[in-house]
């Protein structure tokens, strides 16, 4: 460290300490005008901004904040932007719906996606609208390790055990 930045730092903490005594007597001697000219509540702020004053000059004067704000906000986690739903044509649930009664109420994106010739995310919407509508209920398959989609309108009858 040169000389100069010693004695730079001796002067900063020498200027801290005068600050942050000043501060103590005015919080001290709030009710006497005599050696800060502050009396009442006044004195208590600012004996307080002096008090602080004097322990910045102390103690954080050195800090390097534009590190430090920096760090301070890229700790921030970025705000997620949703991708907008994909346009649903208003026929493709429908064309989904007849898919389902001839495929016997089970469907997947994929399979949506090959028999109607759309893309993916035309498919995945359709879908999600039969969902939101209550038409269809989303599960995951784990033989397919994929979300199928039950159609129940469509779906085979349950078997029924006649008593002897």
């Amino acid at each position: 460290m040169a000389k100069t930045e010693r004695k730079k730092g001796r002067v900063g903490r020498v200027v801290g300490y005068v600050l942050a005594g000043f501060g103590i007597l005015s919080i001290v001697d709030f009710f006497s005008p005599i050696p800060v000219p502050t009396v009442g509540l006044s004195a208590f702020i600012s004996g307080g901004i002096l008090v602080a004053a004097g322990l910045y000059f102390i103690y954080l004067r050195d800090v390097d904040w534009k590190s430090f704000l920096r760090r301070v906000i890229s700790r921030k986690e970025p705000e997620r932007v949703e991708k907008p739903a994909a346009p649903v044509d208003p026929h493709v649930p429908v064309e989904i719906l007849k898919l389902a009664r001839e495929r016997g109420g089970v469907l997947t994106v994929t399979t949506v996606a090959m028999e109607l010739d759309v893309p993916l995310p035309v498919a995945e919407a359709g879908l999600e609208e039969c969902v939101q509508r209550g038409v269809a209920t989303p599960e995951y398959d784990d033989a397919r390790r994929a979300v199928t989609y039950r159609f129940p309108e469509f779906l085979p009858p349950p078997e029924r055990r006649e008593l002897p």
